[in-house]
Protein backbone atom coordinates (compact mmCIF):
# COMPACT_ATOMS: atom_id res chain seq x y z
CA UNK A 1 0.00 0.00 0.00
CA UNK A 2 1.30 3.46 -0.90
CA UNK A 3 2.35 5.75 1.90
CA UNK A 4 0.41 9.09 2.02
CA UNK A 5 2.59 12.10 1.23
CA UNK A 6 2.24 15.20 3.36
CA UNK A 7 2.00 18.62 1.68
CA UNK A 8 4.93 19.98 3.72
CA UNK A 9 7.19 17.22 2.36
CA UNK A 10 6.13 17.99 -1.22
CA UNK A 11 6.86 21.71 -0.78
CA UNK A 12 10.21 21.05 0.92
CA UNK A 13 11.25 18.63 -1.84
CA UNK A 14 10.14 21.04 -4.57
CA UNK A 15 12.09 23.90 -3.01
CA UNK A 16 15.17 21.75 -2.63
CA UNK A 17 14.99 20.66 -6.29
CA UNK A 18 14.54 24.26 -7.43
CA UNK A 19 17.54 25.44 -5.44
CA UNK A 20 19.78 22.57 -6.56
CA UNK A 21 18.61 22.00 -10.15
CA UNK A 22 17.39 25.44 -11.21
CA UNK A 23 19.75 28.16 -9.95
CA UNK A 24 18.12 30.61 -12.37
CA UNK A 25 15.09 30.66 -10.04
CA UNK A 26 17.25 32.57 -7.56
CA UNK A 27 17.38 35.52 -9.99
CA UNK A 28 13.84 36.32 -8.83
CA UNK A 29 15.39 37.83 -5.70
CA UNK A 30 15.82 41.14 -7.55
CA UNK A 31 12.86 43.33 -8.50
CA UNK A 32 14.66 46.29 -10.06
CA UNK A 33 12.59 49.19 -11.44
CA UNK A 34 13.22 51.59 -14.32
CA UNK A 35 12.81 55.21 -13.19
CA UNK A 36 13.30 58.57 -14.92
CA UNK A 37 16.27 60.71 -13.95
CA UNK A 38 15.59 64.39 -14.80
CA UNK A 39 18.25 67.13 -15.06
CA UNK A 40 18.49 70.62 -16.55
CA UNK A 41 20.98 71.54 -19.28
CA UNK A 42 23.49 74.38 -18.88
CA UNK A 43 22.05 77.90 -18.75
CA UNK A 44 22.64 79.74 -22.04
CA UNK A 45 21.25 82.69 -23.97
CA UNK A 46 17.77 81.62 -25.09
CA UNK A 47 18.32 82.30 -28.82
CA UNK A 48 21.54 80.23 -28.77
CA UNK A 49 19.85 77.43 -26.81
CA UNK A 50 17.24 76.99 -29.57
CA UNK A 51 19.85 75.94 -32.15
CA UNK A 52 22.01 73.54 -30.17
CA UNK A 53 21.79 70.00 -31.61
CA UNK A 54 21.89 68.28 -28.21
CA UNK A 55 22.08 70.56 -25.16
CA UNK A 56 21.60 67.68 -22.71
CA UNK A 57 24.42 65.80 -20.94
CA UNK A 58 25.66 62.58 -22.53
CA UNK A 59 23.13 59.74 -22.20
CA UNK A 60 20.15 62.08 -21.66
CA UNK A 61 17.30 62.85 -24.06
CA UNK A 62 15.96 66.37 -24.52
CA UNK A 63 12.33 66.78 -23.34
CA UNK A 64 11.72 70.49 -23.93
CA UNK A 65 11.85 72.00 -27.41
CA UNK A 66 12.86 75.31 -28.98
CA UNK A 67 14.65 77.64 -26.58
CA UNK A 68 13.79 75.50 -23.58
CA UNK A 69 12.52 77.11 -20.37
CA UNK A 70 13.54 80.58 -19.19
CA UNK A 71 14.38 79.76 -15.58
CA UNK A 72 18.02 80.68 -14.97
CA UNK A 73 20.63 83.39 -15.36
CA UNK A 74 24.23 83.36 -16.52
CA UNK A 75 27.08 85.85 -16.16
CA UNK A 76 28.37 88.00 -19.03
CA UNK A 77 31.90 89.46 -18.75
CA UNK A 78 32.31 93.06 -20.00
CA UNK A 79 36.06 93.22 -20.04
CA UNK A 80 38.57 93.53 -17.23
CA UNK A 81 37.44 96.91 -15.91
CA UNK A 82 33.69 96.72 -16.46
CA UNK A 83 32.84 93.63 -14.42
CA UNK A 84 30.01 91.13 -14.76
CA UNK A 85 26.31 91.30 -15.48
CA UNK A 86 23.69 88.64 -14.75
CA UNK A 87 21.50 87.94 -17.80
CA UNK A 88 18.33 85.81 -17.98
CA UNK A 89 18.84 82.53 -19.83
CA UNK A 90 17.13 79.30 -20.85
CA UNK A 91 17.62 75.63 -20.04
CA UNK A 92 16.31 72.37 -21.47
CA UNK A 93 14.85 69.59 -19.35
CA UNK A 94 16.61 66.27 -20.01
CA UNK A 95 15.70 62.68 -19.11
CA UNK A 96 17.23 59.22 -19.02
CA UNK A 97 16.08 55.86 -17.70
CA UNK A 98 17.94 54.61 -14.64
CA UNK A 99 17.70 51.18 -13.04
CA UNK A 100 16.73 51.52 -9.38
CA UNK A 101 17.99 48.39 -7.67
CA UNK A 102 15.68 46.81 -5.13
CA UNK A 103 15.03 43.39 -3.70
CA UNK A 104 11.81 41.43 -4.10
CA UNK A 105 9.60 40.98 -1.06
CA UNK A 106 11.27 38.74 1.52
CA UNK A 107 14.84 39.55 0.42
CA UNK A 108 17.25 42.19 1.69
CA UNK A 109 20.78 43.59 1.44
CA UNK A 110 23.02 44.57 -1.46
CA UNK A 111 22.80 41.08 -3.00
CA UNK A 112 19.18 40.39 -1.95
CA UNK A 113 19.77 37.58 0.48
CA UNK A 114 16.79 35.88 2.06
CA UNK A 115 14.81 32.74 2.51
CA UNK A 116 13.21 31.32 -0.62
CA UNK A 117 9.51 30.68 0.00
CA UNK A 118 6.65 29.25 -2.05
CA UNK A 119 5.21 32.77 -2.42
CA UNK A 120 8.46 34.00 -3.99
CA UNK A 121 8.56 31.08 -6.43
CA UNK A 122 4.95 31.57 -7.52
CA UNK A 123 4.98 35.39 -7.72
CA UNK A 124 8.52 36.85 -7.54
CA UNK A 125 7.69 40.55 -7.85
Amino acid sequence: MAKPVRMAEVIRTSLLLCVILLPSVLIARRCDRQVDSLVWSNCLECSVNAFLPNPCPSGYTQITSGEGVQRCSYLVHFGFNFGLMSVPGCQHNCRRKVTQKQCCEGFWGTDCQGILTVKVLVKPC
